[in-house]
């Protein structure tokens, strides 16, 4: 499934526009890191992490 999410992006990248490609791009390493989590961490360590990221991008939409 989130394999299937990166492609996706990648494939709406081609066609955004450079700013909205990046944090597409940053969105894409996010899967993959998350995926990479799901096989090989606990499911507590993928919960924290996924509980910072949407922090940090809380706090990016604020600004």
């Amino acid at each position: 499934m989130l394999g299937e999410a990166r492609d996706v992006l990648g494939s709406a990248m081609r066609a955004a526009s450079p700013a909205v490609a990046a944090d597409m791009a940053e969105e894409s390493e996010l899967l993959r890191s998350l995926a990479d989590r799901a096989i090989f961490d606990d499911a507590s360590r993928g919960a924290k992490f996924n509980d910072a990221d949407r922090a940090r991008k809380g706090r990016k939409r604020r600004r």
